[in-house]
């Protein structure tokens, strides 16, 4: 049998994903932006429903339901020190306001901002009772599963070469290796975190990060539910560090998609506390990696 040589991962690409992931964890705190999220998924029927004839002996298919959310979006610890989070205040759902964007994004950073953990997961489980279905969340801030040390909990394989949009770029696999699981799935009023492996996608001539796609499966009960996710970064003109410009998430049970939720990103905007909240006037919005 003959031995398949792998190509070795460059170095200079983890230090220059180690490094942009540190500038994430330095400048997410003080950026917030907009968030539009589309959802399409696959409802349980009523548990409780009268059926005659033929449709009595079949079993109740699900039915699909979408749902457009659009939010104010940022960042946030639960604690001092503690992991990075994403945080929302609801703007409109299904093109129905629920408050204006201005006050809402008041509210966000006086939120983040907050020594208050209450006021912090109050935010939370207001996003939730929205009914999304296979929600995902902590998406947006994937880079950091890369900052500091944390960088060790995985193992890396260059895999080839890709092109995104103009840019061309080299792809690793990554895969963790043990520790705390990275990402937070939430159904309904539980949450749960799940180990991961995925791919990333790095500009070649800088290893500048473009995309991050992860994978995760678990078993409930006698179902495989697997989840895969995607973020498309961009670089702003007028920020150091990557935003996300894009998230497609997608939930899959015994193979069949159950969920997916598009996440699209405009207008972040830094922020300052001071004596009062103060936004930069001009917002940036996804564009070309520079």
């Amino acid at each position: 049998m003959l031995a398949i040589q792998l190509e070795p991962v460059p170095p200079l690409a983890l230090q220059k994903l180690q490094e942009e992931a540190d500038r994430f964890a330095e400048g997410a705190l003080r950026v917030v932006g907009t968030e539009v999220l589309e959802q399409r998924a696959v409802v349980a029927p009523p548990r409780f429903r009268l059926r005659a004839g033929a449709a009595a002996t079949t079993p109740a298919e699900g039915r699909l339901q979408t749902k457009q959310l659009v939010s104010e979006y940022g960042y946030s610890t639960l604690k001092p020190g503690g992991p990075l989070h994403e945080f929302r205040q609801v703007v409109s759902v299904d093109g129905k306001p629920v408050a204006r964007a201005e006050e809402a994004r008041v509210a966000l950073v006086k939120g983040t901002s907050s020594d208050d953990d209450r006021y912090k997961q109050r935010m939370l489980r207001d996003f939730e009772r929205y009914g999304l279905v296979g929600g995902a969340t902590d998406f947006g801030q994937l880079i950091l599963l890369f900052a500091g040390s944390q960088r060790d909990k995985y193992t890396f394989q260059f895999v080839g070469t890709d092109r995104i949009g103009p840019e061309q770029a080299i792809v690793l696999s990554f895969r963790q290796k043990a520790g705390e699981e990275s990402l937070m799935i939430f159904e309904g009023r539980s949450s749960h975190r799940q180990r991961l492996n995925g791919s990333i996608w790095l500009r070649t001539d800088d290893y500048l990060p473009l995309r991050i796609r992860v994978v995760s499966e678990r078993m409930r009960k006698d179902r495989i539910i697997r989840d895969e996710g995607t973020v498309e970064y961009f670089k702003p003109s007028r920020q150091e560090f990557l935003l996300p410009a894009s998230v497609l998430h997608q939930q899959f049970v015994n193979g069949e998609m159950a969920a997916e939720n598009r996440f699209r990103y405009t207008g972040f905007r830094r922020f300052s506390t001071d004596s009062e909240i103060r936004f930069d006037t001009d917002s940036d919005s996804p564009q070309q990696n520079q």
